[in-house]
């Protein structure tokens, strides 16, 4: 045994067990049965050991424990034969002493081989018996002074001791040295006073094989009377009880029930888990203290090691795992795969996790589907903005349901019938193959997406296993989409949008009806200047944004605003109105503006306040005077409000601030005037009077302005008020937010883009809006998407692309298949 402190065990198996197996030095393997020569006059305590002869020294003082069950000891033995032990309850410590004897085993065994006749065993022992008497005699003379030597000639000592090799060994060891043919005996040591023990308890052991009269005896060293006793079980002796169990806990293999609940106890108290001895034990003795003792146990969350293995292996295929080093996380989503509540809550118990405890009770409810999230879809280098677009075109029913229904030789033209036009060019068969192999690629896709779903409840976003969950979009669907240059400049999300519907509509077989995917996805504006109206398509409405807050039917009123543009004829006005309104509304916010002085693009970066809800009726007529006037106002008091907010050439400040500033100036030349009046006397105008005139002006122009200032922002929060009020009057067609695409970075041509959908829960009628970051597929609060101002940290994150479906059309329209 190491140094290491063992863990506690009772006192019994102490004396019992770890001191008759404490083996320090050269010992041979055996147990230790520890027994007295009945003529040791020792005042200390001591034992020897029947078989091996070392001897074994106890040094404490008598002391009742503070427990009544008695010591429960932690024992150090070391190698070197030292040892001590404690009890945890009272502090009471013993001393151990293991001496190796001064007779080794190996000459004991040589002697005996020496004296050994095959055909005569019991001549053999008394033969043995012979020598070891006289060696017994002559140690025992040597420690009263007797110093006559054994001389080897003599007739008598030579028939006793024959003087061989075994027997001239044993007195070398014992300190004899050999002059003149005779043995001449050592002084009294502690070596020769353990040798004439060893002695004693040899011959007596020897004896006990012959029937004559004892010439030495010993007897039994009792160390458990010593170390401590304990209550034994009654009919112990009849039940074959797991005795590595009984060794873990610490208790001998009789020990009383109450006694291994005992041991159990203190065990756990101490921090060491012993629950699978425990059960093995109450297995094997069926006593009802035990059962229900494993029982409280059990209802205290503990498992055994077997059934932690057992789970180990359903889950993992490795009963070996370290539990203790697998998130939880991991061990949720192994056992959502493998559909095991059962495994999944003996690992939440053997690792002590509430978490793992609620999803196992989660598991073994009924599956409910909003409990389930889509999966991501992992970024294979610049392909961010295709993912949201890819997990968009999923959750739009139509297309969904279209795309799957490949290979019905219907839906799609997959007998490569030509006739569709794309405009004015004919879409060819190359096109055709081309857009089905598109088509196919989808198909794949949103099977897997369809197929593959994680849990709401894990793991955690950014765990691994998300990524492992996520799927892979194949390269040569990337490769058909992306227009990303060498420096890994993005495309607009506008373009890859219009690129996938173009190849959507090529894949489609040609008819008289057109394509119903331009009846979902693309509407039809009126533009009239002078004469008819004029009419074009449009897929996607592209609206401007101010250079500061505003919000989304803001931009759609100033891109439906009438306008004066040039023509032949000069200047003519031109207005726009919706003629027909798509089920599916995509809006993109123009961000990217144009530098004149850098000639570069820049990114606009004002907040977009979005609406639920939005109401496209107000743009299909041309006569809208009421929010037109509203709307006319508030940007004559914005222009107002903005011009007072004009940079000064130190670009430091408003117009207010620069009128503090020359005031203050003026001040600062009036008191220097005044401590210069010799100076200026020759002057025709008084300075200080001139000074005095213009710092008065300036104030009261301050003062007038910040009046104004005060009354143009009353009326702007009343005329917002107004248009609000507009904006929450919902007429039909109206339309439901359904996508929101963010970009997040400063420039336009670099950054990240992710997507919000809107899901909704048919059964419950909830709402909930999931954020779809490339592998990432998370749960969102509203207000990430519904805020006021922008986050701080977070204002080069805004809305880039939209998507509105109508609203009374939304649960045929869109869903994410849950």
């Amino acid at each position: 045994m190491g140094t290491d402190a063992i863990p506690g065990v009772l006192a019994a198996f102490c004396a019992a067990t770890q001191l008759a197996e404490w083996l320090p030095g050269d010992l041979p393997t055996h147990r230790h049965t520890w027994v007295r020569p009945t003529s040791a006059q020792q005042q200390e305590w001591f034992a020897v050991c029947r078989d091996c002869l070392s001897r074994l020294t106890i040094t404490a003082g008598t002391q009742e424990c503070v427990d009544a069950i008695g010591h429960h000891l932690h024992t150090t033995l070391e190698h070197t034969g030292r040892g001590h032990t404690a009890c945890c309850r009272c502090a009471h410590a013993y001393d151990f002493r293991l001496h190796s004897p001064a007779i080794q085993p190996t000459l004991v065994r040589a002697l005996e081989r020496a004296r050994a006749i095959d055909h005569h065993p019991a001549q053999s022992t008394r033969d043995l018996i012979a020598t070891v008497a006289t060696l017994l005699r002559l140690v025992r003379n040597a420690r009263s002074g007797d110093s006559r030597p054994v001389k080897t000639t003599s007739p008598r000592p030579r028939q006793l001791l024959r003087f061989d090799p075994a027997c001239t060994q044993i007195f070398e060891a014992l300190g004899f040295e050999l002059r003149d043919s005779a043995y001449h005996p050592p002084p009294d040591s502690p070596t020769l006073a353990r040798a004439q023990d060893e002695l004693d308890v040899w011959a007596a052991r020897a004896q006990r094989k012959l029937p004559d009269p004892s010439v030495c005896s010993f007897e039994a060293a009792d160390v458990g009377a010593l170390l401590g006793t304990y209550e034994r079980r009654a009919g112990a002796s009849l039940v074959a009880g797991p005795a590595g169990a009984y060794r873990r806990l610490g208790v001998p293999l009789d020990a009383a029930d109450h006694l291994v609940m005992w041991a159990y106890r203190m065990m756990a108290s101490e921090g060491v888990a012993r629950f699978d001895e425990l059960v093995s034990i109450s297995e094997a003795r069926a006593s009802e203290e035990l059962v229900e003792l494993v029982a409280e146990e059990r209802r205290g969350g503990m498992v055994t090691d077997g059934e932690t293995r057992a789970a180990l292996s359903a889950l993992f295929g490795d009963p070996n795992v370290d539990i203790h080093k697998v998130d939880d996380d991991t061990i949720c989503e192994m056992a959502r795969v493998a559909h095991a509540p059962k495994h999944l809550r003996t690992l939440a118990k053997a690792k002590r996790s509430d978490k793992l405890l609620k999803y196992a009770d989660h598991l073994h409810s009924t599956p409910d589907p909003w409990a389930r999230l889509p999966v991501g879809l992992n970024n294979t280098g610049n392909t961010c903005y295709l993912n949201s677009i890819l997990q968009l075109l999923y959750s739009i029913t139509p297309i969904r349901s279209a795309i799957m229904c490949l290979g019905d030789a219907q839906t799609w033209n997959e007998q490569l019938a030509l006739g569709r036009h794309d405009g004015a060019q004919p879409i060819t068969k190359a096109d055709i193959e081309g857009a089905l192999r598109f088509v196919e690629l989808l198909k794949e896709l949103f099977a897997t997406l369809t197929e593959r779903r994680v849990d709401a409840w894990a793991p955690a976003p950014d765990h691994q296993l998300k990524h492992y969950a996520a799927v892979t979009p194949s390269r040569e669907l990337a490769a058909m989409l992306l227009q990303a240059d060498a420096k890994a400049q993005q495309q607009d999300v506008d373009e890859c949008m219009a690129k996938c519907v173009a190849l959507l509509v090529h894949a489609l077989p040609p008819g008289p009806d057109g394509s119903w995917i331009h009846r979902l996805l693309a509407g039809r504006q009126e533009l009239v200047t002078t004469g008819s109206p004029a009419t074009e398509d449009f897929v996607t409405l592209s609206v401007n944004i101010p250079q500061d807050t505003a919000d989304i039917n803001e931009c759609l009123d100033m891109f439906f605003a009438p306008s004066v543009v040039p023509s032949a004829q000069g200047e003519v006005r031109r207005e726009v109105r919706i003629g027909t309104a798509p089920p599916v509304l995509c809006v993109q916010i123009q961000r990217v503006q144009f530098d004149t002085a850098t000639l570069k693009p820049y990114k606009v970066n004002a907040h977009l306040r979005l609406r639920r809800q939005i109401s496209l009726a107000p743009y299909m007529q041309f006569d809208r005077t009421e929010r037109r006037e509203l709307t006319a106002k508030l940007a004559a008091v914005n222009q107002h409000l903005e011009a007072l907010k004009t940079p000064q050439i130190d670009n430091d400040g408003t117009v207010v601030v620069a009128l503090d500033q020359a005031r203050a100036l003026v001040d600062g030349v009036q008191a220097w005037a005044g401590t210069a009046s010799e100076l200026l006397a020759g002057l025709d105008t008084n300075p200080l009077a001139e000074a005095a005139r213009l710092s008065r002006e300036l104030g009261e122009m301050r003062e007038g302005l910040c009046d104004a200032q005060m009354r143009w922002e009353e009326e702007a929060r009343g005329l917002r008020a107004e248009l609000d009020s507009a904006y929450e009057n919902i007429e039909e067609p109206s339309y439901t937010l359904h996508a929101v695409f963010i970009h997040s970075g400063s420039s336009p041509e670099y950054g990240h883009y992710w997507v919000y959908i809107r899901d909704y829960n048919g059964e419950t009628q909830e709402v909930r809006w999931l954020m779809f970051n490339d592998s990432e597929v998370s749960v969102v609060p509203e207000d990430a998407i519904f805020k006021d101002r922008p986050t701080a940290g977070e204002e080069s994150s805004n809305p880039y692309y939209l998507v509105y479906v109508r609203s009374a059309e939304l649960e045929s329209t869109v869903g994410l298949g849950l």
